[in-house]
């Protein structure tokens, strides 16, 4: 029986980007990470951080809040078990045995 899981929040990480006195912050669990002029610089910006958190085993989203509203989630990277190796037992049959 598997063991007991982590809380959802231990394994996900939430950045928000979103208008702020005239600029394009960017934050993560209310804590600023950054302020630009442009939103596509924060959006850039808070999806490299996502990235890396997925790369760390984290689940990472990004929420950009502007006209149309925007949904980035990075995920860690499945490993794949490898393939069992299986062994063929070969049966030599009688007749060949007498050649």
């Amino acid at each position: 029986m598997p063991g007991p899981r982590e809380p959802a929040e231990e394994r996900t990480r939430k950045y928000l980007v979103a208008p702020h006195l005239g600029l394009w912050s960017v934050t993560r669990d209310t804590a600023d990470q950054g302020a630009f002029t442009l939103a596509t610089d924060a959006t850039t910006f808070a999806c490299g951080l996502a990235r890396a958190d997925a790369d760390g085993g984290l689940i990472g989203m990004v929420v950009v809040e502007a006209a149309v509203q925007e949904l980035h989630c990075f995920t860690p990277r499945m490993v794949t078990a490898r393939p069992r190796r299986t062994l063929r037992l070969i049966h030599a049959s009688a007749a060949s045995d007498e050649r």
